[in-house]
């Protein structure tokens, strides 16, 4: 059956040489049952490797049933450990997870064998070595006895000529050891069975031949009984498609290690719900619509009568340009404080004695006058008017909201900034979607604090010589400050010190301060303040001659566009836009992968000796890869189902997180699938380049 002719090995480490096995000979013949003993370090474990393909040899020849072997490349091992070889170890080398009907199962679906066939089988064997009682247990929680049983079922189960088993009650007493070796005894009856132990004498009563080995050579061959049964017949056997295996074996991993499933399922759903939202945020930020090439930037203020106007020259707009403007035939107003316009708001008030809390922005349009209007418009300072629906029953509570102060928090680029105003009108808007009209003195003001908070000045809190740099702070006058004097919530850096614009500032307590923002005196403030205006919005009279004033205004030497309508120049305004968002994506894709590949690869790692098993039973390490591949892209699957339903569901549980898919389509989504995908296959390929290095016997004996 195995015939070795001169075979020798040799061990290289950092440059010394190890003899392993010197010019060996041995013929082993079905039905034997053949011991290898000898003392520890002489070699007997290395010839057993070699025998069995889990080791390669240097010198000499290794036949197989007449053939030579010393042409096979991985594969060919792979298919001789799956066809030829049942392994039994001292230490088991049982999947724990797995109960003992899917550990010899798992052997069959390695021998391709079908579903129908395999169960049949395994129940048959697991029979046969007394085991039917503890069909449903796990591995882990079996005796050393029972996974010793365990471990020759599943040998007898892949139905292979030759059983190897290393020390293979090692680990026993004495009379869980006499009966496993009495039921190998039996087994050698029908093939043959080569042993290794450095305890000849609790196995010579069953021994049909010993060999002893010192130093790498054979220094006894004795043969008790000379047994020699007929070679089986080859026969091809019809296998489930490699697909189906792996397929089988990847629900088995899933299901069998239920804690370890979860937790994968859990970090592939963050990776896609990061997915998502970076898409979604992009979209949400710079959003194209193909079919007719309009172009917009969100938070845009995009209704239909607006233009954004700058200078051909990009210079600073004056009084003669908003006059020019003005001058134009289609133009009904220009706004200087532009920012004010894409200024974001939510609004807190109370009615009829219930909390309320609007979202919004201001209108620069519309007039509100006539029988919906209660109070009046702002005329001054710290007034305002809201324009809100408001259903029936609610409409006799207005005039209580009347003269009373309402909370306004403003969302910009510079964290947010909370004002209080009185509230001297409201009007009753016929459809959802609030809105708020102020003072032209407030308008400026806001302007300004814009301006300044968003000119990028570097803002230092200096502590015990470590210095925190900030930017996004709202800078605010307050009237009681004088000079470089700055106010602030005392629970920020409190005791630091504060530079702005390399200036020290010199720290006030602000009880009740705005978190985010730094109160400074009207002089510093005027130091900071950007009096020039670059660009102004433009209200047209008719939304629909749009074109015709983007015309005249360049004419008279300025660039217009219209947020809510196609336009060249904000097209190209658009292409670099598009590049910086796209490269944010990458990077946060990039963030992405490497967070979930380091969790995953040490969730693989935790079970990579059940990967070396599989290989050691024959498996392809191909086949391994397509296994991981599979159990994640399971997982990803559900987590797509679930992230689907939060998706639609949302809207009703979280507006402002809803409003992140809000420019999602078809496409996006595919989009999706495409990205999230690709990235299961990278760390699937990251991890086959992992195993790939690794040594079978490290992998069974746990080593990194």
């Amino acid at each position: 059956m195995i015939r070795l002719e001169n075979i020798s090995k040799y061990y290289h480490n950092e440059g010394i040489v190890t003899l392993g096995l010197r010019n060996v000979n041995l013929h082993f013949r079905l039905g034997e049952f053949a011991v290898i003993t000898g003392e520890s370090g002489s070699g007997k474990t290395t010839l057993l490797n070699v025998i069995s393909g889990v080791d390669s040899y240097e010198d000499g020849e290794m036949y197989v049933a007449g053939k030579e072997t010393s042409y096979y490349d991985a594969r060919d091992w792979e298919e001789y450990r799956r066809d030829k070889i049942g392994f039994i170890f001292q230490n088991y080398n049982l999947i724990d997870s797995f109960t003992v009907l899917k550990n010899v199962e798992a052997s069959l679906v390695i021998q391709g064998v079908d579903r129908k066939t395999r169960r049949r089988r395994a129940l048959e064997i697991i029979r046969r070595v007394g085991l039917e009682s503890h069909i449903r247990h796990r591995a882990a929680r079996l005796s050393g006895g029972q996974k010793q049983r365990l471990a020759i079922a599943r040998a007898l189960a892949k139905n292979t000529p030759v059983i190897v088993a290393d020390e293979p009650t090692g680990n026993l007493d004495s009379k869980s050891g006499a009966e496993i070796f009495k039921l190998l005894h039996e087994i050698s009856q029908e093939r043959l069975v080569i042993v290794v132990t450095h305890d000849y004498e609790a196995v010579a009563a069953y021994a049909t031949r010993k060999i002893r080995l010192f130093d790498g050579e054979i220094v006894e061959d004795a043969i008790f009984e000379r047994r020699e049964l007929p070679l089986p017949e080859e026969r091809e056997e019809i296998r489930v498609s490699p697909a189906r295996q792996a397929l089988s074996l990847s629900f088995m991993g899933l299901l069998g290690q239920p804690k370890k499933t979860i937790f994968t399922f859990l970090v592939i759903l963050a990776m896609v719900f990061f997915t998502f939202t970076s898409l979604g945020g992009y979209l949400l930020t710079v959003s194209v619509e193909y079919d007719d090439g309009v172009h917009y930037i969100y938070p845009v203020n995009d209704y239909p009568e607006r233009l954004l106007v700058v200078r051909k020259d990009r210079g600073a707009l004056t009084a003669a340009d908003k006059e020019k403007i003005l001058g134009v035939s289609d133009v009904a107003s220009v706004i200087e404080e532009d920012m004010v316009v894409d200024l974001a708001f939510e609004i807190t008030y109370e009615l009829g004695g219930y909390p309320q809390l609007r979202f919004g922005r201001f209108n620069f349009v519309s007039e509100f006058k006539g029988s919906r209007l209660r109070g009046r418009m702002p005329e001054k300072a710290g007034e305002i008017l809201l324009s809100m629906y408001v259903d029936e029953e609610d409409v006799d509570k207005i005039p209580a909201l009347l003269d009373s102060y309402v909370s306004v928090r403003y969302a910009s680029d510079a964290y947010p900034l909370a004002e209080n105003y009185k509230v001297v009108g409201v009007y009753l808007a016929p459809k959802e979607g609030p809105e708020a009209v102020i003072s032209a003195a407030d308008r400026e003001r806001l302007n300004e604090i814009l301006k300044v908070s968003q000119a990028g000045y570097e803002i230092i809190f200096v502590e015990d010589e470590r210095s925190y740099n900030y930017e996004k702070f709202s800078l605010v006058v307050d009237e009681n400050l004088e000079g470089y004097e700055a106010a602030m919530n005392d629970d920020f850096f409190e005791g630091a010190d504060l530079y702005i614009a390399g200036q020290k500032m010199e720290r006030k307590p602000k009880p009740g301060g705005e978190y985010y923002v730094i109160y400074i005196s009207p002089e510093f403030f005027e130091e900071l303040r950007i009096p020039e205006q670059y660009q102004y919005t433009v209200n047209l009279k008719d939304p629909d001659k749009a074109d015709s004033a983007i015309n005249k205004l360049y004419n008279l030497g300025y660039y217009a566009m219209s947020p809510a309508r196609s336009d060249p120049i904000y097209r190209l305004i658009s292409i670099p836009l598009a590049i910086f968002g796209f490269f944010g994506i990458a990077v946060n894709l990039f963030v992405i992968f490497i967070l979930t590949y380091v969790i995953i690869r040490a969730i693989l790692l935790s079970k990579k000796r059940d990967y070396a098993i599989f290989r050691i039973l024959g498996l392809p390490r191909g086949r391994i890869i397509l296994i991981i591949l599979l159990e994640l892209l399971i997982n990803l699957a559900f987590a797509y189902a679930l992230m689907t339903a939060l998706v639609i569901a949302m809207p009703s549980i979280h507006s402002e997180l809803a409003a992140l898919f809000s420019k999602m389509g078809f496409r996006d989504y595919l989009t999706l699938v495409v990205i999230d995908a690709v990235l299961i296959f990278l760390i699937a390929y990251r991890f086959n380049k992992y195993i790939a290095k690794r040594n079978l016997f490290s992998e069974l004996k746990g080593d990194e």
